[in-house]
């Protein structure tokens, strides 16, 4: 649905004041005490860029909904879409804390014009020890940053024209025509066919990748603990909600044989021991987890052959034991090394929303078989930065959004990775991360089922 309005020939500059969904384990305390609060580093999350309007110029404007995956994705289809109609892209900032679910156009303007700080500036200056008052309690649980703070923007802004809409009001929407459009969510819903139009299509997801300083440099430290790029398996196991909780037990357990199956040489007998004698419960769907009968989630959860493949990702599984990576002094298996497989030593790293994942019973198979398992919480040293890291407008801590990130940038350095079915962001690093950080080809599947 499209709505059009007209905007003056020229915006106004955004004065900058002082500026100069998804779960993370609880094992890493990424949020600081108020003892530490002194501790915290202010980052500015926009950037004041002044840009010039022309009398005859056309825009194009969309609304942002849910979380920050589905935001990407559609910010990717707003890209494309107005590179293609030669619109200048109004872009809004990146919602980050609960969902704003996608409803009709007028709802969904008054739900994101209400979702904002403005007049709540007093919430900051509250002491601890007193209390909060209503319209300050879910103050820290949300804010907003823009694209930039994020993500490789830079390239794209010379690529084509954009201008910050740092909120969703139209009261400057008053001369010249813009096309405003509801939601833009939806992995192609702007379908390139001519072959220029898929290169720019290319050349978007090669700059919608994570370009935040605190996030780059602690994966690299974090990699290099893991014996560098291409020296492990990446796996990005989702558990946490909706119908991933249903199928969390068949999609670990093809990941874990799947492995099993192409670097080692482990007996059935040995394989059926280690995983705890649980495969053929591991095989099924999870009955305790009720989506309810009328949930559509429930056709969602069943894996098909297309899911398999998908979960497979990308690397080099061509024959059993294709590559098994060398370990170095760097890597601090957790435990005992296989003396003679040595494929069974083969690092991986897992991505995950699961709480403590090293005791999480989901994950016991992995821990049990594989000595070089690595999860984020190994590495709560390496995170020290980005844990201070806060929103120097609202003062809104940042570690909770940018701790995803990472684990996605991480587990997409590996030689081969691996992600759950149906996930977007399993699907994003699949498709765009993995292959940019380990030098492939960036290929582009147009698919409309």
């Amino acid at each position: 649905m499209a709505f059009f309005y007209t905007l003056s020939t020229r915006l106004p500059t955004y004065e900058m004041g002082d500026y100069s969904p998804h779960v993370i384990s609880n094992n890493v305390d990424y949020n600081p005490s108020s003892q530490e609060i002194k501790k915290f580093l202010d980052v500015e999350v926009y950037e004041n860029i002044i840009v010039n309007v022309e009398p005859e110029e056309k825009f194009l404007a969309y609304f942002t909904h849910s979380g920050y995956h589905n935001q990407r994705i559609a910010l990717e289809n707003a890209l494309l879409l107005s590179k293609l109609l030669n619109r200048t892209l109004l872009i809004p900032p990146v919602l980050l804390g609960p969902p704003i679910p996608w409803v009709r156009f007028d709802k969904m303007y008054e739900r994101l014009f209400l979702s904002t700080k403005n007049g709540l500036d007093h919430c900051i200056d509250i002491p601890n020890e007193y209390p909060l008052p209503a319209e300050c309690l879910d103050y820290y649980t949300y804010t907003s940053v823009s694209w930039d703070f994020l993500l490789d923007m830079k390239p794209i802004r010379k690529w084509n024209k954009l201008i910050d809409r740092i909120d969703h009001s139209f009261e400057w929407l008053e001369s010249n025509l813009v096309i405003h459009l509801g939601s833009l969510f939806g992995s192609y819903r702007v379908i390139p066919e001519l072959p220029t139009n898929k290169e720019h299509l290319k050349f978007i997801k090669q700059h919608l990748v994570p370009h935040n300083s605190f996030i780059q440099k602690a994966a690299e430290r974090v990699v290099e603990q893991l014996g560098g790029e291409k020296n492990f398996i990446g796996l990005h196991i989702r558990v946490s909600d909706g119908f991933f909780m249903k199928t969390a037990r068949q999609n670990i357990d093809l990941m874990y044989h799947t492995i099993i199956n192409n670097y080692t040489n482990l007996t059935p007998e040995e394989i059926d021991k280690l995983e705890g004698g649980t495969h053929y419960q591991d095989i099924l769907e999870d009955d305790s987890v009720d989506l309810g009968d009328e949930n559509p989630y429930n056709k969602m959860a069943k894996i098909t052959k297309k899911d398999e493949n998908q979960m497979a990702g990308t690397g080099s599984l061509n024959s059993k034991r294709a590559y098994i990576p060398e370990l170095s002094n760097k890597i601090n298996c957790k435990s005992s090394l296989h003396p003679l497989d040595q494929g069974v030593n083969t690092v991986i790293f897992i991505a995950t929303d699961a709480a403590s994942p090293r005791t999480n019973p989901l994950l016991f198979k992995f821990f049990n078989t594989f000595p070089c398992v690595f999860v984020l919480d190994d590495f709560g040293q390496d995170l020290i930065d980005i844990k201070y890291v806060r929103n120097a407008q609202d003062k809104t801590p940042l570690a909770k959004y940018l701790i995803p990130m990472l684990d996605a940038m991480i587990s997409a350095k590996g030689f081969q990775f691996m992600g759950t079915p149906k996930s977007t962001f399993s699907n994003y690093i699949n498709t765009t991360l993995h292959p940019i950080y380990t030098g492939k080809e960036l290929t582009i599947k147009i698919t409309t089922n």
